[in-house]
């Protein structure tokens, strides 16, 4: 399993034109 993510990170990836989920 990967580590939680902070809030931050999360909005970074929101942010991105990509996802990986």
């Amino acid at each position: 399993m990967r580590p939680q993510k902070t809030g931050k990170e999360i909005m970074a990836e929101l942010q991105k034109p990509n996802f990986e989920s």
